[in-house]
């Protein structure tokens, strides 16, 4: 998948689907496949459109835990959907005051030189999220652009698939239910850093990540994932994420145990941390002691929750010229 950014130049028309994708879930997948299905029947490129930053960000000041797939773990999934081309928009303040027509002529027909749109039923664009379907359809009528309006993807219960609804099942660690809707693991992202060893004393060694302060975060609490290091194949772990209280720290950290491998020195090194089962809640213990006996416990259920997961390696990526 080819990243583009405004220095990059397109050549030709294009088949255009634009949001934030923000979780990159099954809705948003749904919406991509359809665009694909438009471009192949064109025979054009398909181009996936999204901001940089989120919206939000700029329009409500800076995001705490709010994002689902923050900046590279968007375009790590936006990947795995069989995108070739992603064109980053840059949303500034600046960007945020250009008027609905204004966004239509400059950012689709000159800059993206749309020739079909595809876009979700609640789609809102321009100054003040003023444009609309109806105001895109009008448009794509009178330039002779193809726009396509996709319904609500929904989950079995009937209810729209969101990433606000997503959000709220991650604040309350269902992480199967956010699974189920997002259609991939929730997955957090950071470069290894220097821990307290302390986990090593636990029988327990870890490599230690700071959550970051953009993405929405599931409740303190022991977990069951795989983690990826580097570009190495995922390890089944077991992590902690929390304050530690039986130490008495308040920072909060996420300390990855992964099981059944010798660990080494990672630090510095990237690590890919899908979450997928919620197991307890962190607790505060009265003595280190009590402390190794339920990780030895945690590492045995966590086995157990994982035995079945199946391992493999990341989807690979390949680049075009756009």
């Amino acid at each position: 998948m080819q990243v583009l950014t405004d220095r990059d130049a397109l050549s030709g028309p294009t088949v255009v689907t634009i949001g934030n994708f923000d979780g990159v879930h099954l809705g948003h997948q749904a919406l991509i496949q359809r665009a694909l299905a438009v471009a192949q029947q064109q025979r054009q490129k398909m181009l996936v459109v999204t901001f940089d930053p989120h919206p939000a960000s700029v329009l409500r000041g800076p995001l705490e835990h709010y994002l689902i797939t923050p900046g590279a773990l968007k375009l790590h999934y936006l990947d795995q959907t069989g995108v070739k081309w992603v064109r980053l928009l840059r949303f500034t303040p600046e960007f945020a005051q250009i008027p609905a027509e204004t966004f239509l002529d400059r950012i689709l027909a000159e800059r993206l030189q749309a020739s079909a749109v595809v876009v979700g039923y609640n789609f809102s664009f321009g100054r003040g999220g003023l444009g609309n379907v109806a105001l895109l359809e009008e448009w794509g009528h009178r330039r002779r652009v193809e726009i396509v309006i996709s319904p609500p993807y929904r989950d079995p219960g009937g209810a729209a698939v969101s990433s606000s609804a997503i959000r709220e099942f991650i604040r309350q660690g269902a992480l199967g239910q956010a699974q189920a809707l997002l259609g991939h693991p929730f997955a957090v992202e950071g470069t290894i850093m220097h821990g307290d060893r302390r986990g090593r004393e636990l029988q327990a060694p870890t490599l230690n990540l700071l959550w970051p302060l953009e993405q929405v975060a599931p409740p303190f609490g022991v977990y069951a994932g795989l983690a990826t290091i580097a570009d190495n194949a995922p390890r089944r772990a077991v992590c902690n994420f929390g304050v530690r209280p039986t130490f008495g720290e308040s920072s909060p950290r996420l300390e990855v145990h992964l099981l059944d491998v010798e660990l080494g020195e990672h630090y510095g090194e990237f690590l890919h941390l899908d979450l997928l089962h919620f197991m307890r809640e962190e607790r505060k213990f009265a003595t280190p002691a009590e402390l190794v006996s339920q990780i030895q416990r945690d590492i045995d259920e966590s086995r157990r929750l994982l035995q079945d997961v199946e391992l493999h390696s990341g989807s690979d990526t390949g680049t075009e010229q756009p």
